[in-house]
């Protein structure tokens, strides 16, 4: 019979996200997480895999739970443009704050490791494609409601507000200036308007 687990699975995989998230995947040793997470290297071998398995579900714990509260700007109450302009200003908020530090660990991923390694890339871009079609959805509720043109292309709107949400994330861990991140939001919300 073997032996129960004496830790929780769940708290174990935060704290494999928040170390993977601070420092990469490249430069966190399993010393580091053995001690990070508390339990040795076979618990973790067992329980949850080789360091790379490990990283891939951190990556998805991240994007269920950091990112799918971003994404629940998009869907909440269906409001179309005033969603976008709710994801953009609590963006501003996690630029602006303290936790910005590390930046976004899809982000941070993406810059590392996915020129080497194909199955991290696929959780960055399963990431950005939620994005993306959560901008999309936004659009058309816009659209209908006549808040953006008619003829304004959904689609490659869509991807301009993804690419620009990563921007926003990348200059935000070099600024320290957020008057900077204000005035691309700001050109970013009118750019959408000033087409209607």
């Amino acid at each position: 019979m073997g032996r129960n687990k004496t830790f929780d699975p769940d708290d174990v995989l935060d704290k494999a996200m928040n170390l993977f998230w601070q420092q990469g995947y490249e430069a966190t040793s399993m010393s580091q997480l053995e001690k990070a997470l508390g339990i040795n290297k076979f618990s973790i071998y067992n329980s949850f895999g080789n360091k790379h398995t490990l990283f891939l579900q951190a990556l998805t714990r991240y994007r269920e739970q950091r990112f799918g509260l971003m994404m629940l700007c998009l869907t909440q109450n269906n409001q179309g443009l005033s969603n976008i302009e709710l994801f953009f200003n609590t963006l501003l908020m996690f630029l602006g704050s303290q936790d910005n530090n590390i930046g976004c660990f899809m982000t941070n991923t993406s810059l590392e490791l996915s020129h080497k390694d194909p199955e991290a890339k696929q959780q960055v871009l399963l990431t950005y494609g939620m994005l993306e079609d959560g901008f999309y959805q936004c659009l058309q509720i816009a659209q209908k409601k006549q808040d953006i043109s008619p003829q304004l292309h959904l689609q490659d709107t869509a991807r301009f507000l993804l690419t620009s949400a990563q921007g926003l994330l990348t200059l935000g861990k070099c600024t320290e200036d957020n008057r900077i991140l204000q005035s691309s939001v700001r050109f970013i919300l009118a750019s959408l308007k000033s087409r209607s």
